[in-house]
């Protein structure tokens, strides 16, 4: 659940996505990308290894 929460927060700062989101909540919107796996979760770790 912290990752749709952290990825909500995203769409609601204007990041994109690939799934039709009119009149859908931003947390609705990121728990599909999850489930559907249009998202990739890291770790700090991986994330600062895709980084460099």
């Amino acid at each position: 659940m912290i990752a749709a929460a952290k990825r909500a927060r995203q769409i609601i700062g204007g990041a994109e996505s690939d799934l039709p989101t009119a009149g859908k909540k931003p947390l609705s919107v990121a728990v599909e990308e999850l489930y559907d796996g249009d998202v990739k979760i890291l770790s700090e770790a991986d994330a600062t290894e895709e980084d460099d």
